[in-house]
């Protein structure tokens, strides 16, 4: 009898990454539907606009990319959709998607939440993925899609400037 030592490699199925996979797939289009139909933040996912609405990235771009790797690594994992302007409709509501705020220079945006993710973030978080979903009038513009898993090691810190802390979801917030 030989036994099959084969490690598994496969990314485990979770809720966090059905979603990306199904915003990924769904591209710009599903984007217009998630704010038509006003998708509310939740455990795992988390609208964010780009500050300058550009590549490249600023320090709030950074410190909000530390904060949410870091939350949804410490947490159950969660999908960031860049681009997307959220806001609720009073205090004790969850935020709501607004307005596509699609990011100009998206290609550099990219190139700078790559470079970026995992020395924002200690230690560095493995699997996190980042997409482009390209504005099919615009190439050059388009919303930015970020997976992050939930993390089994130890906690992770955000480690953005004047950002040295420890974050967890908690329902819609971090």
């Amino acid at each position: 009898h030989i036994e099959d030592r084969t490690p598994n490699v496969e990314k485990v199925m979770t809720a966090a990454f059905d979603l990306f996979n199904r915003i990924k797939s769904g591209g710009c289009a599903l984007v217009s539907t998630i704010i038509a139909e006003e998708w509310n933040e939740n455990p795992i996912l988390d609208f964010k606009l780009a500050s300058k609405n550009s590549g490249p990235m600023v320090d709030d771009d950074r410190r909000s990319l530390a904060k949410e790797v870091s939350a949804f690594a410490n947490s159950d994992g969660g999908v960031i959709l860049w681009g997307v302007y959220a806001a609720s409709a009073g205090p004790l509501e969850a935020d709501v998607a607004r307005t596509a705020k699609p990011i100009d220079n998206v290609i550099r945006f990219l190139a700078d939440l790559q470079r970026h993710t995992g020395v924002l973030v200690s230690p560095a978080v493995s699997g996190v993925e980042h997409v482009i979903l390209r504005d099919p009038c615009t190439p050059s513009r388009g919303f930015v899609l970020t997976y992050v898993p939930r993390s089994e090691g130890e906690p992770h810190m955000a480690m953005a400037k004047d950002q040295h802390c420890y974050y967890f979801r908690s329902g819609s917030s971090s």
